[in-house]
This record gives C-alpha cells, structure tokens and sequence, in this order.
C-alpha cells in the first residue's frame, strides 16, 4: 500500500521487488520536502559523486571486504549517513556476514556481524528480495532497537538487497540523521545495482583465480609433461614437460613448431594426427613416439593428446611421461629373452652336432682310409688317381664341417694357420663353378698376393661356399651373374670403429655379389640369425649366414652387406691380414711301421676292420674286438701281451673310460690311446687328467695316426727304462 506523504507533498509509490529510481517508503514516514532547484543540482553533484567514488572502490579494492570498505565510507561521506554497512550472503549456510561499517561503528563483529536470512530486519530484506526504506525510524516496527535509535537521533533508514538477477548476493544498509530525499534513494538504489554487480564480479574473479591456482599448481607440480599447441606451435607448457626435453619453458614457447622435439620419422605421422583430429576423424589419442632431448639424446614418450578450446581457439592439449627407461628396461629384457632363445637354439644345434659328428666321422674314417690306402696302388700320374685324390679331399672337408659345427655350438676350438686367403678362394671356385646353372654366369678377380691371414682354412672354404649358394638360390629362377673379387685394402680408423671388431690397418677384402631379387630392410636386418630364412621348407636351415658371420667375428673381421628388392646383393668381408708366413707344405714320407702287439677296441665293425687292415699293413700284431666286455676279459686275461690299447670312447655296456680305469686298474702302465668322433662327457683335457697317453678325434688320417701310434710306443719305452 501507498505510504502518504506529508501534506502538500507528493505521492510516492510502495517499493517493489526490484529498486525503482522513485522508491517509497515502506514503513510509516515522510520522505524529505521537494528541494530547490540550485539545492537539486548540488544533491546531483553529490550522488554522482557518490557513484563514481563507488565505481572506484569496486575496481580498485584489493579485496572483497577492501573494496566494499570503501562503498560503505562512501554512502556515510556522500550522504552524510551515520552509519552505512554491507552484507554478503554465504549461500552454504544462508547467512549474511558482515564485510564492512563505516561511520558510527567500524568493527564487524558483535550482534550483527552474522545474520540468518530471514531474522531482524537485514535479515527479512534479504528474504523479501525487496528493499526497506523509511524516514520514520522511530515506531518503525522493524527497527527492533528503539532506545538506540532515540538515543542516536537516527532518522531514516534505507535498506537494499543487494541482488544481481534473480541471485542474492548480500545487503547494503544505512541509517542517517536526516530525512533521505528521492533523489538520494535513486542514487542509493542504483549504488546497490553497482555493488551486487561489484560482488558477484569479485567472487567470480576470486573463484577463476582460485581455479587457475589449483588448475597452475596441478600442473606446474605434475610429473607428467603438459603442453597447450595451435598448429604445433607451443601457448603454454609446464616445467615437467620442459624437463622432459631438457628445455626450458621459455624455450619451448619460443619455437616455431614443437616437432623439432621429436624424431624426423615421427613428423609425418604426427602431423597426420593432427590434420585428422581437426577433421574429427577417429585416430588414436594415446601412443608412444620417439623424441630428441636439447643435447640430441634420443627419448620414448607416452602422449595423450585430445582437442580443447583455449582462449577462443580450437588447440590440442597434450599430456606425456617419458618412458624411455622403461623402453630400455623392456629393450634389455627382449635382449636377455633372445640371448636365452639363442642360447637355447645353440644347446640344440650342440646336441644335434655331437649326434651327428660320432655318426658321420665313423662313417668317413673308412671312407678316408680306404681312399688312402687305395692311392698307394694306383701310378701316380693316373686319371683313376687324381679322382681318388679328389675324394680324400672332400672327405677332409668333410670331417672339417664336422668341426666346424662342433664350433658353431661351443663345443670345439679351431686351430688356425697362416693362409693364402686367394688359394682357397680359387679352390672353392673350382667347385662353385662346377655346381652352378648355365643360366647363371660366374666372374672372377682374385688376384695373386702375398698377404695372408691367420684362419682355418676350412671355415673360409665353407665361407665362400655359403655366400655363393644363397647367390645361386636368389637367382636360380630368373638367372643372373655372380661376381666374387678378393683385393687388398687398407681400413681406416672411422671405418674399424663403425664395424668392430676389425681394427684399422691393411686387410684383404672378399666381395660376393650377385643380381638376384635382393632383400628389404625388414629382411636385411635379421639375415644374421641363427634358423632366420627365407628359403621354402627343405631348401634352407637358416644357419648358413649365422655360421658365416659367426666365423668372421671370431677371425677379428667384419661383413657388410647391401641390398634392395629387385637390385642385388653384395656380401663383403673385411679380415686383418698378419705378418706370419705361411709354412711349406711337409714332403711326402713313407709310413712308420712297427712290430709290436696291439688292442684295437671299436663297436663300429666297419672302424675294427679297416683299422685292423691298416696296422697289420705296417708290420703290427693287432687284436680287434667289437666288444668292449669282450676286449677286457681278453686283457684281463693276458695283460702282458699288448704293448698298446687303441680304444674308441663311445661304446654300449662299457665304454672306452670304463674300459681304461679297468686295465690301468690290472697294469697301471699301460699305454692307451683314446679315440671319439664325438662325446658329451670327455674332452682332451679330461683324458690328460686320467693319464690317457693320447687322445683322438675321429676320423683319423692314415699318416697321422700312424705317427700317433709310434710316438706313444717310443715315449712308453722310454718311460719304462728310465
């Protein structure tokens, strides 16, 4: 309802939810008379005043409780008010807390420093959303303190809430000593507007910063790299994500592009992603990827990467941990696993070798000695002889590549010798040449020199052969030319380092090249490893490069190989060359002979009988049993009449170790030669121990075992007479 005005004056209408410029009173009272025209203007002055001073004090306060400080001097200097005061509400409890007083009391604590929403008259204000105005403080029923307002000489009363929309925010409340004018209410009523306006900013601000705080100190102290691009140029990273590149912050934002921080190979993948996320197209936003540090370092990073808006621009926000150690760490367990699979691999091939090796040498010794043995009937410039001769040596070879895989598995040490590399390499190509298609042409430049290398001669025979046989197989389809050259060089420092263990100096360099079908990258790189190929079933065991390389490494040399689909392969070997001559071949002698009594112990019947052959031929009495039990019931029967016991190692119910421990338990004595094509369980150095006279590999060589045999007799002889 209306609140009647003084007699004469004019009417002023009730006040409403939201402050009107022309306010009434809503308690009993009369607002102050129409000023004249020059006091209007001053009042004008004064509440513009008024509001340019709040204006101030909402903008230029460092805090809430500084800045509506400030308002509340304001309305008590502009309005001459006694006292002027704000409240702000604290919505979690829906109580209004006193910020600021200024005029007749300062302090905000005491009876009014906390009030409920709805209780005494700030608080009611605050519920009704609907300011209360008087010029009649005294017998205003909402003014609870009358004696304090008599007392005071208080007045009037204005009371706003202080509301931005349809939210509360607080109270602005003031009494004064004289009656307020509407113009001082409309001033009033707009400083209110301002004020809410004021706090609502300031809390906003103060919720913004407390969120950049926490969002700054999240980041700032995360162990993980973040980063904010537009196109790859860097608005903003943390100092983990520096870190991580051993950058500084300043640094990274001072980069045109950030993909200096990663792999070239990673560019065009990255830039993909990027181009595609922009699309909306579905990539992956979690992968890892290779970085470069500042000192060029190479690192792994994990990264996430998702689209956000920052500052009104569509960028990527990106999160990333290094990762390289734990790439290392998985790096180095794959390496163990493939030591142990390799490991695993040369056991087999060890076991498989020493399978074959007691098989295959007994199969050759008669092969060797009956080939010897027939030479010596045959003229020596006879077609029938150089055949046979042909055959000895390629059963030699034979016995070799025994060795040699003996070797490949660890379980055999190869003697080297001075060689003339071309010798064997002019060797070997006589019988390459043989073996090739006439679809495939073979060229040749391996001159004469003077150089050698310390090797076996063997190993580098089945060297050459390996490499020309996959030559051959890369061309068997559509043919080709396969070229083998074998030149002296001299290997600089730079080289030696990027191919150990070769060591600068002069070498000689065997190349093998061929026009074949080539290899990729993904192939090239694994051509090394043991059962690798890329052979069909039957056509290759995947051991022939590996032994290759292998036999390299060992003779402190290096291979190199280039290759691409469709354009070829070339092989070269790197080996040092050494200043030993190469020793003269021994003449030919004749056979040693003897007369003395013999044991010969072997299961092999074939190995007893061809033996027995050989040593009846040089003037011996020789005893042969397939048995071993056998041969000890007949020693132990006639210890005295054997002057030497010849036994394999290998043998059913009782084998050659059992059998000597038995006979040097009845004649401790006697000389013993121990012969094995292969065992698991005795070694050269082992037979030493046991005191065993000599110790031999099958299959034995004529010449040689024959010297073999005389040169225990005689050190047994001199033994017994000393």
């Amino acid at each position: 309802m209306d609140v009647p005005p003084p007699a004469g004056g004019p009417h002023y209408p009730a006040c409403s939810a939201t402050p009107n410029p022309l306010v009434g009173a809503c308690t009993p009272g009369v607002l102050s008379e129409t000023l004249s025209v020059e006091g209007a203007l001053r009042e004008r002055m004064r509440l513009a005043a008024l509001g340019a001073e709040v204006g101030v004090a909402l903008t230029q306060g460092e805090t809430l409780r500084d800045m509506l400080h400030r308002t509340a001097e304001a309305v008590v200097h502009h309005l001459h008010a006694a006292l002027a005061r704000v409240w702000t509400l604290h919505i979690p409890e829906n109580m209004l807390e006193l910020q600021a007083s200024a005029g007749l009391y300062t302090h905000l604590d005491g009876l009014h420093s906390r009030i409920p929403v709805g209780q005494l008259k700030i608080g009611l204000i605050a519920q009704e959303r609907q300011p209360h105005l008087t010029n009649a403080v005294i017998g205003d029923p909402r003014i609870n303190d009358q004696a304090w307002a008599k007392r005071e000489g208080m007045v009037a009363f204005a009371g706003y809430p202080l509301t931005v929309g349809n939210r509360l925010v607080g109270v602005l409340a003031m009494f004064a000593r004289q009656p307020l004018t509407l113009v001082t209410l409309e001033a009033l009523a707009s400083v209110a507007n301002t004020i809410a306006l004021g706090i609502e900013r300031t809390r906003a601000e103060a919720v913004l910063r407390s969120s950049e705080e926490r969002f700054r100190n999240l980041v700032e102290g995360s162990l993980q790299g973040m980063v904010i691009q537009r196109h790859f140029k860097a608005l903003f990273v943390n100092q983990a994500y520096a870190d991580i590149f051993g950058y500084t912050p300043t640094d990274i934002l001072a980069m045109s592009s950030t993909l200096q921080l990663f792999a070239p190979c990673e560019h065009a993948r990255l830039q993909a992603y990027h181009k595609a996320r922009l699309r909306g197209e579905s990539i992956p936003s979690h992968y890892e990827c290779q970085g470069v540090r500042k000192d060029g370092t190479p690192i792994w990073v994990d990264t996430l990467a998702r689209l956000v808006e920052w500052e009104g621009h569509v960028v990527v926000q990106g999160t990333l941990i290094d990762i390289t150690a734990r790439k290392q760490a998985e790096a180095a367990q794959q390496h163990l696993a493939e030591q142990l699979r390799q490991a695993q691999k040369m056991e087999a091939i060890g076991t498989l070798a020493g399978g074959i090796a007691h098989d295959f040498n007994n199969i050759l010794g008669p092969i060797l000695v009956y080939t010897g043995l027939a030479l010596k009937e045959v003229p020596p410039d006879s077609h029938a002889r150089t055949c046979m001769q042909g055959v000895l040596a390629a059963g030699h070879r034979a016995k070799d590549l025994v060795q040699q895989l003996l070797a490949f598995s660890h379980t055999s040490d190869q003697q080297r010798q001075p060689v003339h590399l071309h010798h064997i390499v002019q060797d070997a190509l006589r019988l390459i040449r043989a073996l090739l298609p006439s679809t495939i042409h073979l060229r040749q430049h391996v001159g004469t020199t003077s150089s050698t290398i310390l090797a076996n001669p063997t190993q580098f025979h089945q060297v050459l052969m390996n490499l020309c046989s996959n030559a051959e197989h890369a061309m068997r389809a559509t043919g080709g030319s396969l070229a083998v050259s074998l030149d002296a060089v001299e290997v600089t420092a730079d080289f030696a380092v990027a191919h150990p263990p070769l060591q600068p100096g002069p070498s000689l360099r065997l190349t093998v090249s061929d026009t074949g079908h080539g290899m990729p990258p993904e192939v090239l790189e694994r051509i090394f490893e043991p059962f690798f190929t890329t052979k069909g079933v039957g056509e290759g065991t995947g051991l022939g490069l590996a032994v290759v390389h292998g036999i390299v490494a060992d003779h402190a040399g290096t291979i190199t190989v280039t290759s691409a689909p469709d354009q070829g392969t070339t092989f070269a070997i790197y080996l040092p060359t050494s200043d030993a001559p190469v020793p003269p071949e021994p003449p030919e002698e004749p056979l040693p002979q003897g007369h003395e009594h013999l044991l010969l112990v072997d299961d092999e019947a074939v190995i007893v009988h061809v033996w027995q052959h050989v040593l009846e031929s040089l003037g011996y009495t020789v005893v042969a049993c397939t048995n071993s039990v056998e041969a000890l019931a007949m020693f132990t029967a006639a210890p005295q009449a054997f002057d030497l016991v010849i036994t394999d190692q290998t043998m059913p119910r009782l084998t050659g170790e059992a059998l000597v421990g038995e006979i040097r338990r009845i004649r401790p004595q006697m000389p013993i030669i121990l012969c094995t094509g292969f065992s698991h369980i005795m070694t050269a150095a082992q037979a030493t121990a046991l005191g065993i006279n000599a110790f031999v590999m099958k299959p034995m060589a004529i010449c040689e075992f024959s010297l073999l045999i005389r040169q225990v007799l005689e050190q047994a002889r001199r033994e017994e007479i000393s």
